[in-house]
């Protein structure tokens, strides 16, 4: 399981894509004490793979409070967080005083983007992993114009994620511009693993990672992947509404009893729709969803088995 730390809905930036919405607004601020509290019983009933913490911006907070949250995760597992790189001076000083290791989005629709090139490659301490959202603007590059962009600062991985709608974004629906069919999704991640599987590339693709898991079995499409800790310290999962467009929003749950229920509710749905997918349960999906106008198939069923035959 991941756990999402949101320490904050608020941001200094308006991406288009940005799932959050109207949640920016909010001033909420995540309670450290709650939290830990939070990551002690999480960790006493689930195994926890990862710890990834962001905002909203998260560096909109004070820097030592900052720290104190990586702190905090820290002992209870792998602990990561993201920035959009705005204040790179203090994102420095938190990686030198932690160790913690950061992601950010370099997605050209983002604000001030020219210049958070220029910043990040000036940095002391570069991101860690790079990531980039595909929306139409991203896929209509050539793979080696993408792998080459991330070269220049030496991450460790690049994930390339897809784009889904949100309920809490008005401007994020399926027929909006920064909407991508499964089919165009699938094609252009093709394209990128053979671009980078033929090239000189010194960063690995979190994407083949996860096609290595659903290919062992060991991927999961289920809620009870990820949970989210929101800055309001409540658990939340996320979940698509098949009668909004099948936009996603956060679910918030009572307590991790609620959370197993909706899991296992999920799973018998889906049994009705995939159940006799030979990738049933450890499809290539980031969610479930029950609702998706371009295909039948939200696990990209077609990457996974042109994947199969690309690495025989």
């Amino acid at each position: 399981m991941y756990v999402h730390v949101m320490t904050n809905y608020f941001c200094n930036y308006n991406c288009e894509y940005c799932y959050l919405g109207d949640l920016k607004k909010s001033n909420s601020v995540i309670n450290l004490d709650k939290l830990k509290a939070q990551l002690e019983e999480l960790t006493a009933r689930y195994d926890i793979d990862e710890i990834h913490c962001y905002g909203g911006e998260i560096t909109l907070l004070d820097e030592d409070f900052i720290v104190k949250v990586l702190e905090t995760c820290k002992p209870y597992a792998y602990t990561s967080w993201v920035t959009n790189m705005s204040s790179p001076a203090k994102v420095d000083r938190i990686v030198n005083k932690t160790g913690v290791s950061y992601a950010t989005s370099l997605n050209d629709e983002r604000p001030h983007h020219e210049e958070l090139l220029s910043k990040v490659y000036m940095m002391e301490n570069r991101p860690n992993s790079i990531i980039q959202v595909a929306t139409p603007s991203l896929l209509k590059k050539s793979p080696q114009e993408v792998l080459s962009e991330v070269e220049k600062y030496k991450p460790q991985y690049l994930g390339i994620v897809q784009y889904f709608p949100s309920i809490t974004n008005s401007c994020c629906n399926y027929s909006d511009a920064n909407c991508t069919p499964n089919k165009d999704f699938c094609d252009f991640m093709q394209s990128i693993i053979e671009e980078h599987s033929g090239g000189e590339y010194s960063f690995l693709l979190e994407n083949v990672h996860a096609l290595n898991q659903v290919i062992c079995g060991d991927y999961t499409p289920w809620t009870n992947n990820a949970i989210f800790i929101t800055p309001l310290n409540e658990y939340a999962c996320v979940l698509y509404d098949p009668t909004d467009y099948g936009r996603e929003h956060f679910h918030n749950v009572k307590n991790l009893d609620t959370f197993d229920f909706i899991n296992a509710k999920e799973v018998e749905r889906y049994k009705i729709k995939c159940g006799n997918c030979s990738m049933f349960g450890h499809c290539y999906a980031e969610h479930m969803r029950n609702w998706n106008p371009y295909d039948e198939c939200c696990g990209n069923k077609s990457l996974v088995e042109w994947y199969k035959e690309f690495t025989k």
